[in-house]
C-alpha cells in the first residue's frame, strides 16, 4: 500500500483518518493543513497538529499490538484466520504488516462486527465481495475462492492433532525467567482478553509462570519490617 512510500505528514494524516474519533470534517480539515501547511503536522506546532499526531499515533499503536500478538489458524488453502477487538479502523495498517510478512498467504481476519482479507500473493489479482451470515459461511467462501485461484497448499502433515504442541513449545523456547514482566504482559494482554477460549494456552501458560514466582520465596519475605 502507498501510504508505507508517502511523505511523514501524509503519513500520519493517513493513519489519523483511521481514528474511531475522526470524522469526515475532521479529515478534510486534516487535509487541507496537509496541502497548505504540512510542516504544522510534522512539528506539532499548532493544535490540529498535534491531534493528528496524537490520533495517528493511537491508530499505530493499535496496530502494532494486533499484528504482533494476533494468533493464527492455518486452513490447507494457505489462508490464515485470526479473530481480534478493534477500536480503530486500523486494518489497512494492519493488514500491510502482517502481509508483507507473510506474502504467501490470505490473511483473515474477524473484528467485533466485520471481517478483513488481505494478501500480497501475486497470482490474485482482487477480492470478489465475501458475504455471508456466519463466520463459517464467510471462511468457506474465502477457502473456494483460494482453491480456483491457486494450487499451492499447506503440507497435510501440519494438520496433526497435538498442534497446540507447537504453540506450548513456541513459548517454552522463548521465555526468560529472569525477564519476568507480567505488568507489561497484562498491558499486551488484559485479564479480559485471556478469558477467551482462544487464548487458553496463553492463559494457562501464565497461571503455570505465575505459580512458580509465587513460590520463589526468600527469608526475607516473611519477615516483619520494623
Amino acid at each position: 500500500m502507498s501510504v508505507f512510500r508517502q511523505t511523514p505528514a501524509r503519513q500520519l494524516v493517513k493513519a489519523a483518518s483511521y481514528h474511531v474519533d475522526s470524522t469526515e470534517e475532521f479529515n478534510e480539515e486534516a487535509r487541507v493543513l496537509l496541502v497548505s501547511a504540512p510542516y504544522e503536522i510534522i512539528t506539532k506546532c499548532s493544535e490540529m497538529g498535534v491531534l493528528i499526531n496524537k490520533r495517528a499515533s493511537a491508530v499505530y499503536r493499535e496496530a502494532n499490538q494486533i499484528s504482533s500478538f494476533v494468533k493464527f489458524e492455518p486452513l490447507p488453502e494457505m489462508i490464515l484466520v485470526g479473530e481480534c477487538v478493534l477500536e480503530h479502523n486500523s486494518f489497512p495498517i494492519i493488514s500491510r504488516w502482517i502481509c508483507n510478512r507473510l506474502k504467501n498467504f490470505i490473511i483473515l481476519i474477524f473484528t467485533q462486527k466485520t471481517f478483513f482479507v488481505a494478501s500480497n500473493r501475486k497470482d490474485i489479482g482482487s477480492f470478489p465481495e465475501f458475504n455471508g451470515d456466519s463466520r463459517e459461511e464467510v471462511i468457506e467462501h474465502v477457502r473456494n475462492f483460494a482453491r480456483e485461484s491457486f494450487d499451492e497448499r499447506i503440507p497435510e502433515d501440519y494438520f496433526i492433532e497435538e498442534g497446540e504442541l507447537y504453540w506450548k513449545e513456541y513459548y517454552e523456547t522463548q521465555f526468560l525467567e529472569q525477564r519476568t514482566n507480567l505488568k507489561l504482559f497484562h498491558q499486551f494482554l488484559p485479564k479480559k482478553v485471556l478469558e477467551k477460549e482462544s487464548l487458553r494456552l496463553e492463559r494457562e501458560f501464565l497461571e503455570k509462570i505465575t505459580l512458580k514466582n509465587d513460590l520463589n520465596h526468600t527469608l526475607d519475605d516473611f519477615l516483619e519490617e520494623d
